[in-house]
């Protein structure tokens, strides 16, 4: 639900979000929380992709990229942008 909302208001997705912040460029899912394999190998699977593969032009919504950074306090998304 979150993902359409950002959707309709013309939020970019989280890798755009991103680059536009100048952070690190995830180039695999793995890339995006190496600590959580579990629910990263979720969201690739919805790409019909694997963990290692690469993101490419997958357009991850920001609110679950954002998320998925999370480990023990807010990852860099959540950080820059909360």
């Amino acid at each position: 639900m979150f993902g359409q909302r950002g959707r309709d208001h013309g939020v970019p997705d989280y890798v755009t979000v991103r680059e536009a912040l100048g952070l690190k460029k995830h180039v695999t899912f793995r890339d995006i929380n190496p600590d959580r394999p579990e629910p990263v190998a979720r969201l690739a699977a919805i790409f019909g992709m694997e963990v290692d593969d690469e993101i490419g032009d997958c357009q991850i919504d920001l609110w679950p990229g954002g998320l998925l950074e999370t480990t023990n306090r807010p990852g860099l998304i959540n950080r820059n942008t909360m």
